[in-house]
């Protein structure tokens, strides 16, 4: 048995589907926990999302957190300001993939998907989150809007009871992410999201990153979509 952990896909199916099946070469004994930011920005939302429900279906164990590009989806369901947002940050990408004009008219698979996320997932040693946790209240997990959009999360080991926090959201590259991995036992927080949808970037983005928890092994995997 082993436990990956991926982050922020946006929109890449091709190559989230090569890192699952030829990378990790994922089985039904493994688990696989997914960070958030499915969406946006890529030119295959609906092809992740699709993939992901198929894993599903097909018996995988894969566990799907809430990304900040999510919340705005959900968002705009209710809010015509948070649907501009949306809009501005990928959601139009999103909307084309899906093949639809409005939120609105999204399958209702697909919104079900995205209203069942989950906010974290607390493991024996990691704490899994798609932005960080929230160590100015006294409950670290409260606040959804921390959660899902912090850029700042000192972890506090003693309140996380010595457990890494494994997160994404804000892009960084390969070699922060190695050094990350490096430190953990001084920082007690790893940051997974290699910018993959930004492959074109002069900041050595464009990476895919999985972790697998049981060894800290990091995976790497160059955008596939431009291929």
């Amino acid at each position: 048995m082993r436990s990956f952990v991926l982050s922020d896909i946006h929109g890449c199916a091709k190559t989230l589907r090569y890192m699952v099946e030829s990378v990790i070469q994922l089985t039904r004994n493994d688990f696989l926990y997914f960070l958030g930011d499915y969406i946006d920005r890529g030119p295959d939302s609906k092809g992740v999302i699709d993939y992901i429900l198929e894993l599903k279906g097909n018996g995988y164990s894969v566990r799907c957190l809430l990304g900040n590009h999510e919340d705005l989806l959900l968002q705009s369901f209710v809010d015509s300001t948070y649907e501009k947002m949306w809009l501005l940050n990928g959601g139009d990408s999103s909307l084309k993939s899906f093949g639809v004009s409005s939120v609105h008219e999204l399958e209702e698979k697909y919104v079900t998907f995205f209203k069942e996320l989950e906010l974290y997932v607390e493991l024996e040693d990691y704490i899994l989150v798609h932005a960080g946790l929230d160590f100015k209240s006294d409950n670290i997990f409260s606040g959804k809007d921390v959660l899902v959009w912090t850029r700042h999360s000192e972890v506090d080991p003693v309140r996380t009871q010595n457990r890494i926090v494994v997160h994404g959201h804000t892009p960084i590259d390969r070699e922060k992410i190695l050094a990350k991995v490096n430190a953990v036992h001084e920082a007690f927080e790893i940051n997974i999201d290699g910018g993959c949808v930004y492959a074109l970037s002069a900041r050595n983005y464009g990476y895919l990153c999985c972790l697998q928890l049981e060894t800290k092994e990091l995976f790497f995997l160059e955008n596939l979509e431009l291929q």
